[in-house]
């Protein structure tokens, strides 16, 4: 079983259109969520399926930790 802790959570989620991140927070017993931030993903970052262009995705990813 996988274990984490429970005090900050992040989730990333990718699509050929989206990329979306969620911070989730443990506050007495229940989960809050914190943030939650969407950016659009150019056409051409994913192609069928697939990270076309890998430097452009990580300038995503670190646009929308900011």
């Amino acid at each position: 079983m996988l274990t984490i802790p429970e005090q900050n959570l992040f989730g990333l989620d990718l699509s050929p259109s989206t990329l979306r991140l969620v911070q989730i927070r443990t506050q007495r017993r229940h989960k809050v969520i914190t943030a939650l931030r969407e950016l659009r993903v150019p056409d051409g970052v994913i192609v069928d399926g697939e990270i076309a262009d890998p430097r452009q995705l990580a300038q995503l990813v670190a646009a929308i930790y900011r």
